[in-house]
């Protein structure tokens, strides 16, 4: 969507909520009416002041009656507990409001307006008392205009500043407990598992990838994630790739369209290789990205690029050529050696599966026939290079590979390495449009040959090496470095600093390791003493407020000792992005811990009481909730095998009409659906015809888990 952009108010920024008691009073005998509002307390209010604090107070109007609470100084998080009593007229006009108004005062100009609540009063129940936070809202725009001295009715007509374009996707699932997918993940285990010397029944799996072909994407990815957390990944992988294989009559097509094994296995590489691809190419990818060097092989580009860098590029068009080539082959050669040396360190995961690939290949067509030599290896290497190593040295960041997006130097040098790394991955003579690869061809055709047999020893393992793993911990990725790089840390004990100043609080920089299994720190990446807090031990990790200690960007990592006391470790980023990169990679680290708090202290406990609500009990609970749940999302989450199988049912839900369809009329429908991924991918996988038994079941789950789900969405709907 297209958003048009408008100049920054302070006015406007409006946020926090406000918790309020109502409770309508008739009495019957006395024929006296009376509404009580109790204004109770705030959170999360804006800040006024230059200290990042508000001194706030409250009007609250209804009909032509106004009442005013006292005012709090510095906070953010007040606290009143003030009851106000409106005489009631036995009736009201249908558009009555209790307006709820919230104020910053000032000493010297007008006081600003931190936001206001409108609550509906027919709305409210007689008899009994209504609490509950709302929301606080901007001012309407005609008052906004009133306020900035224009004329309400000839507003004047906002500047042209120009639009940003956002993308906006919101993904709301209601997850239900554990037993109730139960059938749902019984049918999808059971479809993977061979059924004595027959192959398995993907019938499930079939309907699954058929009403999902406009989002293929995110059902392979719930897929490989639910089959992961049963165990089960290679004979998913295994059976799905068995019926591509049979079903394509042209070897050149093999796993070529956008199907639902090709999304998989790109998504299991990913999620089960991501260790291995650190090992593999990390240092690599770190060389590139400290070296900087302008590399370019294509001669109708070196002049363009002369102009760019005219200053620092004094030499001949050939010379830098010969410079490039050399620069290239040197990154090129250790990009090969790490991957042709590397079959030690892939995971036993993905040698099983390539191993099963391959040969269901050569089962396909044989070796013995020379034109079908290279079938099984292209099978593998269109895989592992051209859907893993390169997409991975083209995009480094995605991997975790890098911290930062490549700048247009390096950019260029990682495109140039792509491009050899996949045309070795081609396992094809060097041809095409791209003749200025031509110095590297000798390379190329040498390292040919290397790959094959890196494909023989890569696949040579027994298949008794299967590995079974519990879902409580992410297995894949305990070992892989989330996040790393420079913070300034502080810690906090509520035993030692309790009356401290703020002056007092030294934040001194560290370097910051993330694994899933814990979080390591040391004044220097290079030192060989680390402190350790281990994931398992966090409650909530959030963002602190800036009156805290007047610095912008610092986050709080809340733990709990042995002694269970909680410790928290404060630390400062570098600007407000990788701050909330911080503490979105820190959240998913301790998703599944027990003791996660639900509130928290944006502030500081100072001068014995806590700086944001000012409470007085350094055990008080927290005065604003935490917010563990939101990350940004990444295909490298933890794993939640509910969060899978509840994405499953809702592709169900939203697709019952198709399911319909294809229980009423599956004879005629499958061929014509046959037909369409045939036209859409050459001579791909043949028409397939689909399972009507299996669309019932599937049909049946996905309503009765809708009406569980409706059962408990239901009673949270406010009142209308």
């Amino acid at each position: 969507m297209w958003l048009p952009l408008t100049k920054v108010n302070k006015a406007a920024e409006i946020q926090g909520e406000i918790l309020i008691e109502i409770e309508k009073i008739r009495d019957v005998v006395r024929q006296e009416n009376t509404l009580r509002v109790t204004v109770m307390e705030a959170r999360d209010l804006a800040p006024k002041d230059m200290f990042g604090s508000s001194d706030p107070f409250v009007t609250v109007s209804f009909l032509e009656q106004s009442k005013t609470t006292s005012t709090q100084k510095k906070t953010r998080f007040p606290s009143w507990y003030e009851t106000f009593e409106f005489n009631m007229p036995l009736s009201c006009p249908p558009k009555t409001v209790i307006e709820v108004k919230l104020w910053d005062w000032d000493r010297v100009s007008s006081n600003d307006f931190l936001g206001e609540v409108n609550i509906n009063f027919r709305n409210l129940p007689d008899g009994c008392k209504v609490k509950k936070w709302y929301r606080l809202m901007p001012r309407p725009p005609h008052m906004e205009n009133r306020s900035a001295g224009g004329d309400p009715m000839f507003p004047k007509p906002a500047p042209n500043r120009g639009s940003v374009r956002i993308k906006v996707h919101l993904i709301q699932e209601t997850v239900l407990p554990t037993y109730s997918y139960g059938t749902l993940r019984h049918i999808l285990t059971d479809s993977v598992l061979p059924k004595g010397t027959e192959a398995p029944d993907l019938s499930a799996v079939h309907l699954l990838e058929e009403i999902s072909r406009l989002d293929l994407n995110e059902m392979s990815n719930c897929l490989v994630r639910l089959y992961l957390n049963e165990g089960l990944i290679t004979e998913y992988l295994t059976a799905i790739t068995a019926e591509e294989v049979k079903n394509t009559s042209d070897p050149n097509t093999l796993f070529r369209g956008n199907s639902l094994a090709t999304k998989s296995m790109d998504h299991f590489m990913k999620v089960v290789g991501l260790h291995y691809l650190q090992e593999t190419m990390g240092h690599v990818i770190d060389q590139v990205y400290g070296d900087r060097r302008i590399v370019e092989l294509d001669p109708t580009r070196v002049d363009s690029i002369k102009r760019r860098h005219w200053s620092s590029i004094k030499e001949s068009n050939g010379h830098v050529l010969e410079h490039s080539k050399t620069a290239v082959t040197c990154y090129i050669t250790n990009i090969m050696e790490a991957i042709l040396n590397s079959h030690s360190k892939c995971p036993i995961l993905m040698r099983l599966v390539f191993k099963h690939l391959k040969e269901q290949v050569q089962n396909k067509w044989p070796t013995g026939n020379e034109e079908n030599m290279d079938y099984a290896y292209h099978a593998v290497s269109g895989f592992l290079f051209l859907r893993f190593f390169v997409p991975a040295i083209l995009s480094p960041k995605l991997f975790l590979l890098q911290e930062h997006h490549p700048d247009r130097k390096v950019s260029r040098t990682l495109t140039l390495l792509a491009k050899v790394t996949q045309t070795i991955g081609n396992l094809s003579e060097p041809v095409g449009k791209e003749q200025w690869l031509q110095p590297l061809h000798d390379f190329v055709r040498e390292k040919i040959d290397d790959v094959r047999t890196f494909i023989d020893t890569l696949t040579d393992i027994s298949t008794d090496n299967t590995l079974r793993y519990f879902p409580n911990r992410q297995p894949f990725y305990s070992g892989v470095i989330l996040k790393e790089g420079y913070l300034h840390k502080c810690r906090y004990s509520s035993k030692k600093l309790l009356n401290r100043l703020s002056f007092s609080f030294s934040f001194k920089p560290q370097y910051f390791w993330l694994t899933y299994k814990e979080l390591r720190y040391s004044p220097l990446p290079e030192s060989k003493v680390q402190s350790v807090k281990l994931t398992d031990q966090i409650c909530a990790v959030e963002r602190l407020d800036y009156s805290a200690f007047g610095k912008d960007n610092i986050g709080q990592l809340i733990s709990q000792t042995p002694d269970n006391e909680l410790e928290i470790l404060y630390f400062q980023a570098k600007d407000i992005n990788d701050l909330y990169s911080w503490l979105s990679a820190i959240r998913k680290t301790f998703s599944a811990n027990k003791q996660q708090l639900k509130t928290y202290h944006p502030g500081i406990y100072r001068r014995n009481r806590w700086s944001c609500c000012h409470r007085i009990d350094t055990d008080a609970v927290g005065c604003s909730p935490t917010h563990n749940k939101v990350t940004l999302q990444e295909w490298m989450d933890p794993i939640d095998c509910d969060m899978e199988a509840q994405t499953v049912c809702s592709q169900l839900i939203a697709r019952q009409t198709q399911l319909q369809h294809i229980i009423q009329d599956t004879e005629e429908k499958a061929p014509q659906v046959g037909k369409q991924a045939s036209n859409r991918q050459g001579a791909g996988p043949a028409p397939r015809k689909l399972n009507k038994n299996m669309a019932k079941q599937l049909l049946e789950i996905s309503e009765q888990l809708h009406l569980m789900q409706q059962a408990i969405d239901e009673p949270s709907k406010d009142p209308k």
